[in-house]
């Protein structure tokens, strides 16, 4: 978890090199403000009050995980992604694919097997 809301809030895949200009003004703090960490596979989970609540995605959308310890109010964890496209062209569609999956918190391993089909079918 980062220190506080806007911390290194913002993971990206080992491999996205990608870098987005924007304004130094811009308010959302957890959109540009990256994390030293990376991830190797694209999901990720938060758990409250015993639950997990599960996002996944596919590994050539590279989405932009992110993470507060109150960005959805003092003591409400909040757990985002962005999407960007590099070099996007005007009516053109363009769309991500992920899943999502809310289920009791047992433990990491629990998530990792409850989440595996759903995981390996994103990959294609």
């Amino acid at each position: 978890m980062t220190p506080e809301h806007g911390t290194y809030p913002t993971h990206l895949a080992f491999d996205d090199r990608r870098e987005f200009p924007h304004d130094a003004e811009f308010p959302l703090s957890l959109v540009f403000n990256l994390s030293n960490w990376r991830y190797r596979e694209p999901w990720y989970y938060g758990v409250s009050h015993g639950m997990a609540f599960v996002q996944m995605f596919r590994p050539r959308d590279q989405a932009r995980l992110s993470q507060s310890p109150s960005g959805a109010g003092d003591g409400n964890p909040a757990w985002d992604f962005q999407w960007f496209i590099p070099k996007y062209e005007i009516d053109k569609r363009y769309r991500f694919t992920m899943r999502a999956m809310y289920l009791p918190f047992e433990s990491a391993e629990q998530l990792t097997k409850a989440t595996a089909a759903h995981r390996a079918a994103l990959q294609e």
